[in-house]
């Protein structure tokens, strides 16, 4: 016998049950949510490869997922961990280098001799009726440290609690991943079974969300990537300064369509013809010219594919907008955000349109 509709009270009842139910879930889950969106997005990029080892590893499926996930790690921590050495020792240099120059022939000549700085404290002196002398000015640098020291501390203290809950969420992140190469299919057919959307909508919205994540690791990721050590490589061909450091703002600026790594090439180039170094600036800002055009569109359109471009504007848009909100992970979000909602777009147009507005009247005859 089939089980009979329950009554209006009810279903509202346990609509509001229910509701409030999934927000009270997502309050909770919130402070993982970032951890569960690369978790789920690092699992779509690297599923292909996961069922290919498992089927070859036949019964031991855990093993397989074992393996991806360790690669997964290797993937992430592998450019991290170059690029934190890098700019330490490049910051480490600039301090050796820094702390070499401040002989005291040169603070009393920067600070007593006859130097723009040097008059500049000494209008200040008198405007506070003080004298300008190595005495006063220990005194003031003696205070100025102790402010200095005590922020740095602060910040030291912020950066180690930072670092410890950045390898807490990483380490959550490969857990979700694990999980989602072993049980993401019962999870899908789980969300598949609970959502009202008709299956074939479902998985668009599923597939669009796996399309964007490859797109913007796969296709965006390492297209910038190519851009910010190639840009990198010939900052340091042109000897100028800090290039892994510029090289790592590039990779990030190459996200970015329409303006791109020119927001560092440019300005680069001008240095280098105010040094009076004409063929070197023509020859760097040529190079970087020819490879981020090479980059954009054939790297990155190949890797990437036409079916999941989106506009430029809104590329554009969305990553400032993204980097704003979330911070680094702004990256991913703003694209993903803006591809989830292109794909509910299409899905109102073709399905609901109608539904919510109405179906049109039927043109009067005049009878």
């Amino acid at each position: 016998m089939p089980e009979s509709a329950p009554p209006p009270n009810a279903t509202r009842f346990f609509v509001a049950v229910y509701l409030t139910a999934l927000a009270a879930l997502i309050w909770v889950l919130s402070p993982f949510l970032a951890d569960f969106v690369l978790g789920w997005m690092f699992a779509s990029l690297f599923g292909p490869m996961y069922r290919k080892l498992a089927a070859r590893w036949r019964n031991r499926p855990r093993l397989a997922a074992g393996v991806i996930t360790a690669l997964v790690a290797v993937v992430v921590l592998a450019p991290v961990s170059f690029l934190g050495g890098s700019l330490s020792a490049q910051a480490a240099s600039f301090y050796e280098h820094t702390l070499k120059g401040l002989t005291r022939e040169h603070l009393d000549l920067w600070f007593f001799g006859d130097g723009w700085f040097a008059q500049r404290g000494r209008d200040l002196a008198a405007l506070l009726g003080a004298d300008w002398n190595a005495d006063v000015l220990n005194e003031w640098l003696t205070r100025a440290s102790g402010a200095v020291a005590t922020v740095v501390s602060e910040q030291v203290n912020l950066f180690v609690s930072n670092l410890l809950a950045a390898a807490l969420h990483f380490v959550l992140m490969l857990f979700i991943v694990f999980t989602m190469l072993l049980d993401g299919d019962a999870l899908l057919k789980w969300a598949y079974a609970t959502s009202p959307l008709p299956d074939d909508q479902e998985e668009l919205l599923v597939k669009t969300f796996g399309d964007v994540a490859r797109a913007t690791v796969f296709g965006n990721g390492i297209g910038s990537l190519i851009q910010g050590v190639l840009g990198g490589l010939s900052m340091a061909l042109a000897g100028l300064p800090s290039p892994v450091l510029w090289g790592s703002v590039m990779t990030v600026l190459a996200f970015l369509p329409l303006v791109g790594i020119s927001v560092v090439t440019i300005p680069a180039t001008v240095v280098l013809a105010f040094q009076g170094r004409w063929l070197a600036a023509a020859l760097f800002l040529s190079f970087n010219v020819v490879q981020g055009l090479f980059v954009e569109n054939v790297v990155k359109t190949r890797l990437i594919g036409s079916h999941v471009r989106l506009p430029s504007l809104l590329i554009f848009l969305s990553v400032l907008g993204g980097l704003g909100l979330f911070g680094v992970l702004g990256l991913v979000y703003g694209p993903l955000i803006v591809a989830l909602f292109m794909a509910l777009s299409k899905l109102y147009h073709q399905h609901y349109k109608r539904a919510v507005l109405g179906s049109p009247r039927p043109a009067s005859n005049g009878s």
